[in-house]
């Protein structure tokens, strides 16, 4: 992570350049950072992949597909011309609004799925899926289906084909995936949903499709009536990933069985990059991978030849040799290439076998409730009588009390982790709600490793545990004594006006925090730096904010609005102190709107648009996806030079290129206060 930060900011030009002009000019190196990141991550990604004794998860990564929607051959009809009528605000669709974190709710998202001659397609499946960022990814904060509703919402069209979704989270960006059986599935237009805006977006085109045909045989050239499987790769963090029964539901992954003379035909295959499989009992699987089918560009007809049918057999213990039964034993093949995954489950001796191994060398990965995760590199197809030995996972266990000592019974737990080198605490993502008349807690799930623990009550201040080390036991006697924060509280006005402003955020950091904390690759993820744990609120309507119970020490109070440049006031605090903090004004920041479309002028709908920034303080970015009219804006914008680049929605995935034309790519100064507009111009996808 911190090479690949460093490597970031030494390609950043001196902040003390001098700027040869002054608005906004064609930059064809603009986008160079934004290049430079996406290849440092592509690097490192296949870094870990060819010299890591064994593969990180059970199933090996792919190539990024990138999916293109074609823009259709004749003009179609829109929603308005079929007269849709709009179903009541109130109404609520399959996301919860999660009102009790200030979630708002967007305005209507529509649009209608046609086929080519433009005919609307009634009953079609219509798919929302949350993008998420890179930092969720990097550090492992992607939502789990176990722990919470899924981030998307399935709708189906009427009989006019138009689709509507009410009163989705404001603020989100989705990705659109579009089914229906008698068609090849596609991506729809990329949804960013906007408070109390109506969204009317470009018609979804299904086509037929290509056409996968092939044939199967062993090694003898006799047919096989094999399974024959094809799955999509994955192409965004939104994407469904190794989730078989969501693939299938999709289209994303199809599969079907070859005939007696082995050849199989599979129709209605969308538009992108492959994987295709095939198996049969008692021969080894083979793959194709990648199999790319875009452009219109008709594959040939595949040929899989199977050979004979390597195991990995053995035992799965714990530490005292019990056997650990129902744990997931993955593996794979790490060479020759392709990668090729496998899985089996281990049974009441623990024992398992790994069937249907093409020959090669392969990393296993065991995983089971309860114990920590264990590995086995460079495993011979094969192999027999393997043991691999988890280990029972650690916890810690001990009180939340107050500073007299009594106890207090409802509180929550926070799990960071402490590592050598640094102060910063690392996220987990374990989070525990208790309920104790004597305080008492247990988390029992806890692999080796440092840890801290955070107590949070609202009537306290958050509080820190000692450090300990947890290994196989659960570590004892970890107490946190909590007490009462600090009181932090006063007005937020505008510089040039004088009145109050509303709905100003209001939060409390450590010292060094600073806005490209929130601005940078990760997006905030890492953390604080001084390990101040957040406290935030919002204005009312007179401007008027009140903190309670915050961290005390020295901390920087930080006040934004969307159009104001966010100010940042250090205090001292003590516990069960009053800061009386004032008025604080507020002055109105630069604004940069405008909008995006392709060769042709119409909107460029789903694109992304990225505003950077080289300073001192360091490097500065943010992202906006364009609305159905392909209009996006800033604001809230100190003074200095920024690049702004668009994006392809057909390239705006987790590692995007930037194209290289020059219309999508434009340096501007701007100044505080000033409205600033721009527009971008990326090649068609036709």
């Amino acid at each position: 992570m911190f090479f690949v930060a460093k490597l970031v900011r030494n390609s950043m030009p001196s902040p003390h350049s001098k700027h040869a002009s002054r608005g906004v000019s064609s930059q064809r190196g603009g986008a160079s950072l934004l290049v430079l990141v996406a290849v440092i991550a592509l690097l490192a990604a296949a870094a870990f992949l060819l010299f890591s004794d064994s593969p990180p998860t059970p199933r090996p990564q792919f190539p990024d597909a990138q999916l293109e929607t074609p823009a259709p051959e004749r003009p179609v009809p829109t929603v308005a011309e079929f007269q849709a009528e709009d179903l009541p605000v109130k109404e609520r669709n399959d996301i919860e609004v999660a009102t009790e974190s200030g979630q708002i709710a967007g305005g209507l998202i529509l649009g209608r799925v046609v086929d080519d001659l433009g005919n609307p397609v009634p009953d079609a499946m219509v798919v929302l899926s949350e993008r998420f960022g890179l930092g969720q990814s990097f550090l492992g904060n992607m939502p789990q289906e176990s722990d919470k509703k899924h981030p998307g919402s399935q709708k189906r069209t009427d009989a006019n084909g138009v689709y509507r979704f009410h009163r989705m989270p404001s603020g989100k960006i989705f990705e659109m995936w579009v089914r229906h059986d008698d068609f090849a599935p596609t991506a729809g237009p990329t949804v960013v949903v906007q408070k109390d805006q109506k969204q009317e977006l470009p018609p979804v085109v299904l086509k037929s499709g290509f056409v996968l045909r092939g044939y199967v045989t062993d090694i003898g050239g006799n047919p096989l009536q094999a399974l024959v499987q094809i799955t999509m790769q994955q192409a965004s963090l939104s994407s469904p990933g190794s989730n078989i029964a969501k693939n299938l539901e999709l289209g994303r992954t199809l599969e079907v069985v070859a005939g007696a003379d082995g050849h199989f035909e599979i129709p209605r295959v969308a538009q992108g990059i492959w994987r295709l499989r095939a198996t049969y009992e008692g021969y080894g699987s083979a793959e194709i991978n990648p199999l790319v089918m875009m452009n219109g560009k008709v594959p040939d007809e595949q040929h899989i030849e199977l050979g004979p049918e390597y195991t990995i057999s053995g035992r799965v213990v714990d530490g005292q040799g019990v056997p650990v039964v129902n744990a997931q034993v993955n593996t794979a093949r790490s060479r020759p290439r392709p990668p090729m995954s496998f899985s089996a489950t281990t049974d009441e001796q623990g024992a398992f076998t790994l069937k249907g191994l093409p020959n090669g060398m392969f990393g296993i990965y065991v995983e089971a409730e309860g114990f920590s995760s264990s590995r086995r590199p460079n495993v011979e197809s094969n192999s027999k009588d393997i043991e691999i030995v988890m280990q029972v996972r650690g916890g810690v266990s001990g009180r939340v009390v107050q500073q007299s000592g009594a106890p207090v019974s409802d509180f929550s737990l926070t799990v960071l982790t402490t590592h050598r080198g640094t102060p910063q605490y690392g996220v987990t993502g374990k989070r525990y709600a208790f309920s104790d008349p004597n305080g008492n807690f247990e988390i029992a799930d806890l692999d080796p490793g440092s840890y801290v623990l955070m107590a949070d009550n609202k009537s306290y201040a958050p509080s820190y545990s000692p450090g300990f080390r947890v290994d196989r036991d659960i570590v004892q006697g970890i107490d946190i004594s909590v007490r009462k924060g600090a009181r932090v509280f006063g007005q937020v006005v505008d510089l040039s006006t004088g009145k109050a402003v509303s709905n100003a955020s209001v939060s409390v950091h450590g010292v060094d925090f600073q806005k490209n904390n929130l601005n940078n690759l990760f997006g905030g993820g890492l953390g604080d730096p001084n390990n101040v744990p957040k406290t935030e609120t919002t204005t009312g309507r007179d401007g008027r904010f009140d903190l309670l119970n915050v961290y005390p020490g020295d901390v920087v109070l930080q006040v934004k609005t969307r159009d104001h440049i966010a100010r940042y006031i250090p205090v001292n605090l003590q516990p069960e102190s009053r800061a009386d903090m004032g008025t604080i004004k507020l002055n109105l920041g630069g604004v940069l709107s405008g909008s995006v479309t392709d060769s042709t002028g119409r909107p460029s709908v789903g694109c992304t648009v990225y505003l950077t920034k080289q300073s001192a303080a360091g490097f500065f970015n943010e992202q906006l996806t364009v609305n159905a009219r392909g209009e996006f804006r800033y604001s809230g914008l100190a003074t200095g030079d920024y690049d702004i680049v668009a994006i392809s929605p057909s390239t705006s995935g987790l590692l995007a290129f930037p194209n290289e034309s020059d219309g999508s790519r434009k340096r501007i100064y701007l100044t505080e206060g000033s409205d600033n507009k721009v527009v971008l111009r990326i090649p068609s996808s036709e």
